[in-house]
């Protein structure tokens, strides 16, 4: 990228991710003021068309962030296009919400702008299912065998976005007549649907298989990078499984995991505190043993205890539990981190136990040679390099 494009695409990326900040919260605003939202709390649309704006917000930060600090890679373009799509559905769905639930006066809006509103989501989740799988972390394809993928992944969203820009004309024609309710698709189009579906599904294996290839063949920045993108990417799918029963909650447990899913993504990018993911990990495992621990221990007081003395909901049986759970949270945590380190994290608790023993080493052992042996001996057993030298300066080792 020469100097002279650098700068231009900068201000190109914080402008797109302006702009949909703007849009974002100009639809959620309308939302909020139609007080659709608020009356239909178990519509699942209506929560995504409320989480949306967020969603979009969370793109353009990351993506913008990305493409500023990261110019040459083109995950920030990939994350902005998605939340300058999501923004342009929000600030639709709230004025439409608005005009039929809360007696808005319909403005003549072109039939263009309609239209594009109506398919705009095929291109933002073609490029988080597809594309963003296939180029992370680098921005490029795994390798040029993979181009095949790529091309396969460019046809099929455009062949979704096509059937889909076709079918929705008349749900297009409708809104312009100021018509509500569900518009029927034209039968013809259900076979070419079938077959755009069916190239799009072949491209999500193909490109979420291009990540396995890619973690397989990594080392170093690139591995963590990926480690950080399949966390994102679990809970983000368990997010979206959650999320089929209509109801409001798990439309929210949805949006978390596409929330997090990006945050992943950026941390993975920018690479800040990327290294910390084992730790988190085990952290988070941890104390959610803790917890579900403490909380067996408390119910087991609280229930089992009071029901064999008559008084479950005595105050000094409930205060009693809660001096327990207290005093038991500091010895539990630290006997359930280190049960977990041993299993889960055994390299790094390794480490630790060799520089411990060396340490106690060092406070008894007076010869130069034996701690010569012993520091050489750590470095092996917490780094484990190639090779491993030591050089100590005569003067001072005479003068010691």
């Amino acid at each position: 990228m020469t100097t002279r494009a650098l700068p231009r695409s900068v201000f190109w990326a914080k402008f797109v991710a302006a702009t949909t900040i703007v849009l974002s919260v100009a639809g959620t605003v309308e939302l909020l003021l139609a007080g659709h939202l608020a009356d239909s709390a178990q519509d699942l649309t209506d929560q995504w068309f409320g989480g949306l704006g967020l969603v979009a917000i969370c793109l353009a930060l990351t993506g913008g962030l990305i493409a500023v600090r990261r110019p040459g890679n083109r995950i920030g373009w990939l994350l902005l296009v998605p939340g300058l799509c999501y923004s342009l559905i929000q600030v639709a769905s709230g004025y439409g919400q608005g005009v039929v639930y809360a007696g808005w006066t319909p403005i003549d809006l072109t039939w263009p702008v309609v239209w594009v509103v109506l398919w705009s989501w095929v291109p933002a989740l073609g490029s988080i299912a597809l594309l963003i799988p296939l180029l992370f972390p680098t921005g490029h394809l795994p390798s040029p065998r993979w181009r095949p993928v790529g091309i396969l992944a460019f046809v099929s969203i455009g062949a979704v976005l096509v059937v889909t820009a076709i079918a929705v004309v008349p749900a297009a024609d409708a809104i312009m007549r100021g018509e509500t309710g569900e518009v029927p698709t034209p039968g013809w189009l259900a076979p070419y649907m079938s077959f755009a579906l069916l190239l799009a599904g072949v491209s999500l294996v193909m490109c979420i298989a291009s990540v396995f290839v890619r973690f397989h063949r990594a080392t170093g920045v690139e591995r963590q990078q990926l480690r950080w993108f399949a966390v994102g990417g679990v809970v983000l799918a368990l997010g979206v499984v959650a999320s089929f029963p209509s109801a409001w909650w798990t439309a929210l447990l949805a949006l978390v995991g596409l929330f997090v899913f990006i945050g992943c993504i950026g941390v993975a990018i920018l690479r800040y505190r990327l290294y910390d993911l084992g730790r988190i990990v085990s952290r988070a495992l941890a104390y959610a043993v803790v917890t579900a621990l403490l909380v067996g221990v408390y119910a087991a007081v609280v229930v089992g205890l009071g029901a064999a003395l008559g008084s479950t909901g005595s105050p000094v049986l409930i205060a009693g539990a809660t001096l327990l759970v207290a005093a038991l949270f500091g010895p539990l945590r630290r006997r359930v981190q280190a049960a977990v380190d041993r299993r889960f994290n055994r390299r790094r608790y390794d480490a630790e136990q060799a520089l411990g023993e060396f340490a106690a080493t060092l406070r008894d052992e007076a010869s130069l040679e034996q701690v010569r042996g012993d520091l050489l001996g750590t470095v092996w057993a917490t780094l484990q390099p190639a090779a491993a030298s030591l050089w100590l300066n005569a003067s001072e080792r005479r003068s010691s």
